[in-house]
């Protein structure tokens, strides 16, 4: 049986609010099966915005994912939660509990828009993770935080990121950042429930063995 890790590190910043969590789960390396039909309200908002098309497919992909369990996070739950940790009991705990409880009471939220202030820094963030420093960081190679990036991007409301280091796969990237597996303070699930964030960049970047890291920044505006 082979075995993948999946990393991913969280940073949410709402001035002067910061906050670090990292996870790292096991799990074997097979296929998840589940509805691959897509959900036609999600497609026509996405088809509003053009200039997903020159995004590359995982990216594009994260776009619908995300924007799918924003739209009805109870259904989400249902439809491509509970599957997911049917196929990969490995996965069962305290946290699938809590997410599937806190999918099913959430309201829908607003869906979330592609930015191009916010998909430049994603693309910088994972270009510099995945071709010099090679590992999950919300610093820079150079050694810029977090906070140094938002301000030299012009992001100044607010701001969530989430970095994922693991397989090319924007749906299983994003069922387990919603789990939160190891992380206490559930950062990642807060970013991408956070019905404050309106806009957003995903940029997946290889590494030269393969393993991607996909960074998801948050804003509102």
């Amino acid at each position: 049986m082979f075995h993948v890790k999946q990393f991913a590190l969280f940073l949410f910043l709402t001035l002067p609010f910061f906050g670090y969590a990292q996870g790292t789960v096991v799990m074997e390396k097979k296929d998840f099966i589940f509805n691959r039909e897509k959900d036609p309200g999600v497609e026509k908002f996405l088809s509003g915005f053009p200039e997903l098309e020159k995004l590359d497919p995982l990216e594009q992909e994260s776009f619908y994912w995300i924007n799918l369990l924003r739209k009805d996070p109870a259904a989400f739950s249902q439809h491509y939660l509970e599957p997911f940790v049917e196929q990969f009991p490995e996965l069962k705990d305290s946290y699938v509990r809590s997410l599937k409880k806190e999918l099913r009471e959430s309201p829908p939220l607003g869906m979330i828009a592609p930015a191009a202030i916010v998909q430049k820094e994603a693309d910088r963030h994972a270009n510099d993770l995945a071709k010099r420093l090679k590992k999950i960081s919300h610093e820079t190679s150079s050694g810029r935080s977090f906070s140094q990036r938002m301000a030299d991007a012009g992001i100044k409301r607010c701001a969530g990121e989430n970095v994922f280091e693991g397989e090319a796969d924007a749906l299983q990237a994003l069922l387990l950042l919603l789990i939160d597996q190891g992380v206490p303070n559930l950062g990642h699930r807060k970013a991408l429930l956070n019905p404050s964030f309106n806009i957003m960049g995903v940029s997946a970047e290889p590494t030269s063995d393969s393993v991607h890291f996909i960074v998801q920044l948050f804003s509102c505006q």
